[in-house]
């Protein structure tokens, strides 16, 4: 897979402010194909975070929200609840895929310095071996 189609996977540009509730299976489903597709984060997280998706507005929000009705820009308490939890997340798993960025960058660099350490080893190799 080239690095560019591989960079563009593994960015994440949501402005959390346009995500409320009713979108939240769409988000887990779309989090469940990166899992499938391999992403450097484990599909193990990847389902972790699905499942705090899909279960943000649980007792504890609920009972913290604030008092009824509609918020400025129409929105309810657990729409601004749910926007906050969602925000959250993505900046968690924001953060954690740039380090899995950074860690596949790494790998990278160290995979090709010793590509080069074994071009330079093998000519040392083959005329030892070769040596009565």
């Amino acid at each position: 897979m080239s690095e560019a189609k591989q960079e563009s996977r593994m960015k994440l540009s949501v402005d959390p402010a346009t995500l409320i509730p009713k979108y939240r299976e769409r988000v887990a489903q779309v989090i469940e194909e990166w899992a499938a597709k391999g992403d450097p984060v484990p599909a193990s997280e990847l389902y972790a975070l699905t499942h705090k998706i899909r279960n943000l507005r649980g007792k504890d929000e609920v009972e913290a929200s604030e008092p009824d009705g509609p918020q400025p820009g129409g929105l309810t308490p657990d729409d601004v609840v749910a926007r906050r939890c969602v925000a959250k997340l993505l900046k968690e798993w924001r953060d954690k895929l740039a380090r899995a960025k950074d860690l596949e960058a790494e790998a990278k660099r160290l995979r090709h310095e010793a590509d080069r350490e074994i071009d330079e080893i093998m000519p040392l190799v083959d005329r030892y071996s070769s040596a009565p």
